[in-house]
């Protein structure tokens, strides 16, 4: 411990010799930081410490990694397949280091599977696998759905509007993944509903209201709102027009009329419920 660079010496009872030329000593590496702290299988990774120069490994808790050596502080090394949480270690003609920290490997994500497996757009779908915790997206056949993430083993997703038969996909920090099988998306495709006008524009509770538009689907799993209440009653519904008593539930003033329909939220209008 304590030796540096230099000549060699020895002593005996005859006295002291030095050898001619010195003797190098190559210290052993040290870690002293890795940026980032973590990331998925593929991300870029560099390593300050001391003493790196000729480093002849890296490895990411036991597995090899592909490295740059750029300079005796730094090294650069992509996180291999199959890497797991844990210490990153560099060896040397010098000797090995081990980081003090772990890197943490945040893993690719799977889908296992999907319920239901087909429905009309709306439909909530159950996403099960692994590694989906922080996802960003998730897509039908390439569009995108709103979606909630239960854990890191389920999702739960809406069929969007505009959605055709196709794969399941998500993103996550730790990568994309894609179904093995493919959503079907039946019935017909329906266009979000567009509201036109209201009459009357104004009203008591219970009044009936006519409201004008296109593509307002059917009264099956459709309903009309009035501000955050709900209407429970209704004389007519077609795809242009719908007939409705303004809900006994609406509070008195200015309301935000809108319909709803499995293909989504109309534009609003405004109506007046009035004492």
């Amino acid at each position: 411990m304590g030796a540096t660079t230099g000549t060699i010496s020895v002593t005996t009872p005859g006295g002291s010799a030095a050898s001619p030329a010195s003797f190098t000593l190559i210290p052993a590496p040290t870690i002293s930081g890795i940026l980032p702290a973590s990331g998925p299988v593929g991300t870029s990774v560099t390593l300050t410490g001391s003493a790196f120069d000729g480093a002849s490994s890296v490895t990411f808790n036991g597995t090899p990694a592909s490295f740059s050596v750029v300079s005796p502080t730094q090294i650069t090394a992509t996180v291999p397949g199959g890497a797991t949480t844990g210490a990153v270690a560099v060896t040397t003609a010098g000797g090995s280091a081990t980081s003090a920290t772990s890197f943490t490997v945040i893993p690719a994500p799977v889908i296992t599977g999907f319920s239901p497996t087909s429905g009309p757009v709306g439909t909530v779908v159950t996403l099960t696998g692994t590694g989906l915790d922080g996802a960003t997206a998730v897509k039908f056949h390439g569009t995108s759905a709103s979606f909630s993430v239960a854990s890191a083993t389920q999702i739960t997703a809406t069929v969007p509007a505009g959605a055709t038969t196709g794969t399941v996909s998500l993103t996550t920090p730790g990568g994309s993944a894609t179904s093995s099988a493919s959503y079907t998306v039946t019935g017909a495709l329906q266009a979000k509903p567009v509201l036109i006008k209201l009459s009357p524009v104004s009203g008591k509770r219970s009044a009936t209201v006519t409201i004008t538009g296109k593509n307002l689907g059917k009264r099956s799993g459709g309903y009309v709102t009035f501000g955050s209440a709900r209407c429970t009653k209704y004389v007519s519904w077609s795809s242009t027009r719908i007939k409705c008593r303004v809900p006994e539930k609406a509070r008195f003033g200015r309301a935000k009329v809108v319909v709803v329909t499995a293909a989504g939220s109309s534009n609003a209008k405004a109506f007046t419920v009035k004492h």
